[in-house]
Parts: structure tokens; C-alpha cells; sequence
């Protein structure tokens, strides 16, 4: 009898332990392709996923009539009580709602913006302000300890930024249009997941990007290509201080890409395209907001939404500031912080790195390599539907689960773990000069240019140009890379620039099958521009990328594929030959890098028991109760103070 009071405990603890199995919400089979999850077929604003999703399972959804909940990753839904008017615009869950369940709304009335919150899971809301023209809400990451809000209006009123320091029962206006000249409208407004720390926020407005180092008091312009559509910190603080941006110029410069994607490492003071295989050099659709994974700091998961033909977009004029911020005309209320924080404005603008063109295809863009690299999730509804926010979580076993709200309503996709990838290349910008590449010893050296170049300020020349003595050599630069054996594809990307004045009938890419650009062939041929593959260990030929005679002076993206080689060393060549008779050669190269990805094992720190967290059992969801009526809106007034 006693040995059996010994087992007691065990055996509770095994019943425990299959009740949570049984109790747990289970994900429907959706892997692969979008599954539209309700609550309804029409359309769908917003989707914003607890901070402890990958716990709670908790979700919320607006729609115009309405905001809905689910507790078992969007398999059944709830509404929450009816707010008193439709078209929520901004829905924004506290970063500490496991423990204050808040969440704040925003709703269009008109020209008005209406503001509430709740603090019971979204079953009742208290009103709490109305301003003209409100439509951006930002929290901060702090809000558990320091209660901070702000606001924005999309044009002045006269103010455009406003801040709370009670949790939104009283506000303060801390902006003006005067204070973001030429700014004087606002599309987005961005919080820095350290605001506690470097006290950053961020504002644009089909224009440039405005940033602020000492909680909205003060604003710096800021560098970048643009117009830009939307403004984003990475959240991963206090690791780095990366922002990303989309823009989209409303007239070609014919410098950069119609529209793509731009990134900062240094909290704005120089920028870099990320728009690797994102659509390019072009507007309709074009990339409209940037979304990160819940789970970003370990899964470096972001995403584009591209939507179609932009409105009213307005030209932006070159900027003449040099950094010194503008303050407002009248004294700011007391800052919270003491010293003032003026960022370093990057003096070239931006910086651009290599991509590779893509398919013109509206819909969802996903990076899983802190936007390298793209990939285009697969069409909603054949991609004839709006996308209007997209939200993301880990899967305890890898992968990752993707909601998206569009215009026919709200979907789930849930798709495997996303490969690692490395680039291969040293110096494929060519920044450091030819250092990490061999070059030829003959009578046509490689060179270093900065006229033309794709970004930065270098790219390499091999060959040519009119005016030069003509004579017959090669000129050639090598690097060479060893292809993981483990890898799982591999890919050669480029961008070329190939100039000529010779006159041949042989013209055109890949003349030949096996080409032997190098000294002691005995095939004849004429001038040619060539990208080569060779095997390190005996100098065999493996393939010719790239083998041609082309004058068109622009620079075109190139990419290979390598992955057949995996496992080998080999050398990669670019370079120019000319024959020394009638017209000259030359090829310029940029951006060069090879990809190679794998494949990701992400280690699992969940239970697979996923109700028994930290040995914490959770209980069975409760059958949902009818929440209270909602408290009505106050009666409208005519001139609205800064007051609730």
C-alpha cells in the first residue's frame, strides 16, 4: 500500500500531462497554401498576434463592423463587444498584454480620429480622445513601465505628433508641420523597440524620412532614397539599430530602381537596398508596408506587402538640411529624458547593394535573412485580393506561421523553416578595391571605376574603352570559393554593364558551348565579355554563366545557378577579351555575391507538450461568455481640445 502512495504523484502527473494533449487547440492542415479562417469573407484591415502567441494562441482581427478574437490560432472566433462606429483603423495589443490584456483601437469618423482602449481582452473599450485627422497609434515597448504613447495625425491640425504619458487619458502635442519641413503630412509613424534607451522615433510621408532622438521634441531630416511609403525599426533591440523603408519614386531617376526596399544598420545614417528578387523598376503594384515576424530576433523574418497603383503621390524636393534640428516656435512641455540625442546624417544618401530582378507580382514578399533575400509567398485568391497587414509567429517544431488580412478576409498559411544563407564573395562591391580578387598579368589589367557603378563608389572595368590603344589580351578578375557540399541551392548574382564598338555578326549571349577564353586556345573568336566557372583543383572548365558580345550600356542583373557544383572549390572569373582588331571591349561589373543556403535546423526550446510550459499546466479554454455591452461614444463636438 505504501509503494503504491509512492506512484500516486506520478500518476497524476501522467493524467495531467494527456489532458493537456487533449485540450490543446489544434492547427488545421493549411501547410503550403493559404486557408481563408474567417470570421468572415469580407474584408479584413488588420491582424495582430499576442506578444505570447506561440503560448496563448491569441489573436485579433478588425473588420469594419467589428474586432474578433481567437484563442486557438484562428480556428474559432469571437466578437468582441461592437465598438459604437465602424472602420477601425489602427488595432495595436500592449507588448505586456499577457499580464495588462490591453489593447487600443483606432477608428475613422469622418475627417476625426477616434481613440480607445481596453484592458479585459478587448471585451469592453473606454473612449478616450478624438482628434482631426488621427490615424497612426505607436506604443512603447515599454508601456508596462512607462505608460508612453504617441499618436499622428495624416495632415496637420495644426499639430501632427502627439504623446501620452498616462496610458492615453491625456495628451500633449509635441509637433507641428514646422517642425518637419517640408513633411507636412504623415503616412507612418515608427517606435525604436529601445525607445527606453535611445528614446527614437520615426515619420514619413510619400516624402522623406523625419527621425527624433528625444521622444518626439525635436526632428532631424534623414537620408535614403524616396519617396518613401512606410518606415520601420527592426524589432531586435537593443542588439542593432536597423530600419527598414519602401519608396517608390514618382519620377524615374534612372539611378535606382523604381521602387524596392532600404536598409540601415546605423539608425539611419546610411542606407542599402534589400530588395534581392523583389520587384523592381516599376510602381503598380508597389511595396507598401513592411512587416516583421513576432519572433524576429532569432528568425530574422520580415515581409512586403505590394499593392497596387499609389495615389497622389507628390514630387519631394532635394533637401538642403544639414542635420541641425528645427525646434518648435513655442516651448515643448518637459521632457522626460535630459540630454538631446542629434543623429549622424549620412552625407551620401543612399547606399545600394545588389539584387536580382523578379517577377512583377503583387502580393506578400518574405525574407528570412534580414531582407537579402526574397521570396514571394504564394497568391491569395490568385492574387486578385488587397493585402492589408500581415502578422507571424514560430511554430514550436520550425517553421513558421503566416496570418494575412486582405480585402476577401483573413488567412493562414503556414510554411517549413526558412534555409540560412551565406554569401560566398569578399569584396563583391569592389569597396576595397581588387583586395580578395587576382587579377591578369597582361597587357589589359583590371581597373577600378567610379564611373559607372551600380552602388558605392567602386566597381571593376575589365577590358577597353575607345580611345585606348587596341590590342589583343585578356583581362580578367578571380576569387575563389569553396561551395558547401551541404547546401541546398546555390546561386551566382550579378549585375553587368557590357560595352562594345565592335561590329560582329557573332554577337549575342552564349555564342558557344565550350568557350576557352584563355591564352593558348586554339579556337578563334572575336571579342567577347564572360563570366566563367573553373574547377579549383585542376582548372577544368565547368560552365560559362555568361558569354557574350553586347553593347548595352546600362547595368543588368544576372543570376545562376550553381547548385549542381556544391561541394566544390572553384574559381569564378569576369573578364573581357579583345582581339586587337576593329572596335574595342570592355565589361564592368558590380555586386557581385554567391548565395548559398541550406536548409535551417532551428533548436526547438518548446515543450512538445505545449501546454505544460516551464511546468506550468494550463487549463482547458473556458466555453466563451457573452461580454458586456460596450459604453457609447460621447456626443460629438465641434472643437476638440488636446484632452479627453
Amino acid at each position: 500500500m505504501n509503494k503504491l502512495r509512492r506512484y500516486i504523484p506520478l500518476y497524476l502527473c501522467v493524467a495531467l500531462m494527456a489532458l493537456a494533449v487533449a485540450s490543446r487547440p489544434t492547427l488545421r492542415a493549411d501547410s503550403g497554401s493559404w486557408k481563408a479562417i474567417g470570421p468572415g469573407s469580407h474584408l479584413a484591415l488588420q491582424v495582430v498576434l499576442s506578444p505570447n502567441y506561440t503560448r496563448d494562441q491569441t489573436l485579433f482581427t478588425a473588420f469594419p463592423d467589428n474586432i474578433y478574437r481567437s484563442t486557438d490560432g484562428g480556428n474559432h472566433w469571437e466578437p468582441a463587444a461592437q465598438l459604437p462606429l465602424p472602420n477601425v483603423s489602427v488595432l495595436t495589443i500592449s507588448p505586456d498584454y499577457r499580464q495588462d490584456h490591453t489593447l487600443f483601437a483606432l477608428q475613422s469618423w469622418g475627417s476625426d480620429g477616434l481613440l480607445y482602449r481596453s484592458t479585459d481582452d478587448g471585451k469592453t473599450w473606454k473612449p478616450l480622445w478624438r482628434q482631426p485627422h488621427l490615424r497612426h497609434l505607436a506604443i512603447s515597448p515599454n508601456y508596462g513601465q512607462d505608460c508612453i504613447l504617441f499618436a499622428a495625425a495624416a495632415e496637420p491640425t495644426p499639430a501632427l505628433i502627439w504623446v501620452s504619458y498616462d496610458n492615453g487619458d491625456h495628451w500633449q502635442a509635441i509637433a507641428d508641420a514646422n517642425a518637419l519641413t517640408p513633411l507636412n503630412r504623415i503616412s507612418q509613424l515608427a517606435i525604436s523597440p529601445a525607445f527606453n534607451i535611445d528614446h527614437t522615433l520615426a515619420v514619413t510621408g510619400a516624402g522623406d524620412i523625419y527621425l527624433s532622438h528625444d521622444g518626439g521634441y525635436t526632428w532631424q531630416w534623414n537620408g535614403g532614397h524616396g519617396p518613401h511609403t512606410t518606415v520601420a525599426f527592426a524589432p531586435d533591440a537593443p542588439t542593432s539599430s536597423t530600419l527598414f523603408a519602401a519608396y517608390l519614386e514618382n519620377v524615374p531617376s534612372s539611378l535606382y530602381p523604381r521602387s524596392g526596399v532600404i536598409r540601415s544598420t546605423d539608425n539611419g545614417a546610411s542606407w542599402q537596398l534589400a530588395s534581392g528578387l523583389l520587384p523592381r523598376d516599376w510602381t503598380n503594384p508597389y511595396p507598401e508596408q513592411i512587416r516583421f515576424s513576432l519572433d524576429y530576433k532569432t528568425d530574422h523574418t520580415l515581409f512586403v506587402i505590394f499593392n497596387g497603383a499609389i495615389m497622389g503621390l507628390r514630387p519631394t524636393c532635394a533637401s538642403t538640411q544639414t542635420g541641425t534640428p528645427q525646434r518648435m516656435k513655442t516651448p515643448p512641455i518637459p521632457q522626460p529624458w535630459g540630454e538631446q540625442h542629434t543623429p549622424r546624417i549620412g552625407g551620401r544618401g543612399a547606399i545600394f547593394s545588389g539584387a536580382i530582378a523578379g517577377e512583377k507580382k503583387p502580393g506578400i514578399y518574405r525574407s528570412a535573412n534580414n531582407g537579402s533575400t526574397w521570396q514571394h509567398l504564394p497568391a491569395i485568391s490568385n492574387g486578385s485580393v488587397e493585402i492589408h497587414d500581415v502578422a507571424a509567429a514560430r511554430l514550436p517544431g520550425g517553421g513558421q506561421l503566416i496570418f494575412a488580412a486582405t480585402g476577401s478576409g483573413l488567412y493562414r498559411l503556414q510554411v517549413p523553416a526558412p534555409p540560412h544563407c551565406t554569401n560566398l564573395i569578399q569584396n563583391g562591391g569592389f569597396e576595397a578595391r581588387l583586395n580578395d580578387w587576382a587579377s591578369s598579368n597582361s597587357n589589359i589589367p583590371a581597373r577600378i571605376t567610379n564611373d559607372p557603378v551600380y552602388h558605392g563608389q567602386n566597381a571593376a572595368r575589365l577590358g577597353l574603352l575607345p580611345g585606348e590603344l587596341n590590342c589583343e589580351g585578356y583581362s580578367s578578375a578571380w576569387q575563389t570559393v569553396t561551395l558547401p557540399a551541404n547546401a541546398t541551392t546555390i546561386s551566382l548574382q550579378l549585375l553587368l554593364y557590357p560595352v562594345t564598338t565592335e561590329n560582329s555578326t557573332m554577337a549575342g549571349e552564349n555564342r558557344f558551348t565550350r568557350p576557352e577564353p584563355f591564352p593558348n586556345t586554339t579556337e578563334t573568336i572575336s571579342d567577347t565579355q564572360y563570366v566563367l566557372i573553373r574547377d579549383a583543383a585542376n582548372n577544368q572548365w565547368l560552365e560559362a554563366s555568361y558569354w557574350s558580345l553586347e553593347n548595352s550600356p546600362a547595368w543588368h542583373e544576372r543570376e545562376y545557378n550553381l547548385t549542381q557544383y556544391a561541394g566544390k572549390r572553384v574559381k569564378l572569373y569576369v573578364g573581357a577579351y579583345n582581339d586587337g582588331i576593329g572596335g574595342k571591349t570592355a565589361f564592368y561589373v558590380d555586386d557581385i555575391a554567391i548565395i548559398a543556403c541550406q536548409v535551417a535546423t532551428p533548436a526547438d526550446s518548446f515543450s512538445y507538450l505545449p501546454l505544460l510550459w516551464n511546468g506550468n499546466w494550463s487549463a482547458p479554454t473556458p466555453t466563451p461568455q457573452p461580454w458586456p455591452t460596450p459604453t457609447p461614444w460621447p456626443t460629438p463636438i465641434t472643437n476638440s481640445t488636446m484632452s479627453p
